[in-house]
């Protein structure tokens, strides 16, 4: 069984933000979708642990966790077509969940492509080292080609960046 959200449909992805469990079939890992299960998985199973009091990190799974769910499925083709979609698309109703302090994304598939930049590249920055995803604030900053400055940044709370992967995970599922 898998933790995944349910919530009212959406053009995009179909889930938000309460628990429920489900099956999952998993594809092969060579396949974007078999990783993007696994990746679901694995968050689920640090999550229960955190939970039941274990010694480990939810928000350094939920990294990895953004790095399975966007690094291969772009190299992989699957988000060329969410560029139709704005990327309030993937936030519950009335709560936004990314803050821009440079630039913007103009919709889903250029967000995709800035955060995917940011983790590959390392430019990505913690606001603490709290193991509570509620303390922590997530920078990504994209930079052009061998510029040093970044021309594009984004910050989500880290409990936020869980509704994203998981609603994003639901996109790619989905297709």
């Amino acid at each position: 069984m898998l933790d995944v959200q349910d919530g009212t449909a959406n053009p995009v992805c179909q889930t938000w933000g309460n628990v429920v469990k489900r099956p999952i079939i998993l594809a092969p890992r060579n396949d974007p979708i078999g990783f993007v299960d696994r990746t679901l998985k694995n968050l689920a199973y640090i999550e229960d642990g955190r939970h039941d009091g274990a010694d480990v990190h939810v928000v350094t799974q939920l990294m990895l966790s953004l790095l399975g769910l966007i690094v291969f499925p772009v190299e992989a083709g699957h988000y060329q077509s969410l560029s139709r979609y704005p990327l309030e698309h993937l936030n519950p109703p009335g709560v936004n969940l990314w803050t821009f302090i440079l630039g913007s994304s103009e919709d889903l598939g250029r967000h995709i492509w800035h955060l995917r930049n940011a983790v590959a590249h390392r430019h990505v920055e913690f606001s603490s080292d709290s193991r509570d995803p509620h303390n922590v604030s997530i920078t990504f900053a994209d930079h052009k080609f061998k510029v040093p400055t970044p021309y594009w940044v984004a910050q989500i709370d880290a409990s936020n960046l869980r509704v994203f992967c998981v609603a994003l995970s639901d996109c790619i599922l989905a297709r």
